[in-house]
């Protein structure tokens, strides 16, 4: 996703963070009515933050969806490019910096309702999916699920 510019920014419902990267199209073998997505589509479940360097500017705790500020406020994202994108483990937590400065960090979590954290779609028939390492209870060692 470095260098793409974010085409799209969406909050679909709740706290979920839609992000779309590069040229809009349609997904491998999606019909010619399916939504466009960019190259690159990111989906964020997990809590997340979005910052710049003096200060937060809004995270998954905002009111979000229908009438939220998250939409208005994820809305800057548009039209700056990505500097910068990492994760690791054991949480895949996220880090993407743009070039205008804003940080978007993702805390990798999961729960009994999902499995992932984020995942990346790309038109190109890409899929990423991303879940913390979690310690089985009772064991030493790391449950690694992916």
């Amino acid at each position: 996703m470095v260098g793409q510019p974010c085409k799209r920014a969406l909050n679909p419902h709740g706290s979920i963070l839609s992000l779309d990267f590069g040229e809009l199209a349609r997904r491998q073998g999606d019909d010619a009515t399916s939504p466009l997505h960019g190259w690159r589509h990111l989906t964020v479940l997990s809590p997340w933050r979005l910052q710049d360097t003096e200060s937060v500017i809004c995270d998954w705790n905002s009111d979000g969806g229908t009438g939220g500020v998250i939409a208005e406020l994820i809305a800057q994202l548009v039209g700056q490019s990505v500097v910068s994108a990492a994760t690791d483990l054991p949480a895949w937590d996220l880090t993407i910096r743009f070039s205008n400065g804003v940080l978007l960090v993702v805390f990798g979590d999961s729960n009994d309702d999902r499995e992932d954290a984020w995942f990346i779609l790309g038109t190109d028939g890409a899929e990423c999916g991303a879940a913390p390492r979690v310690r089985a209870p009772g064991a030493g060692g790391a449950r690694d699920e992916r």
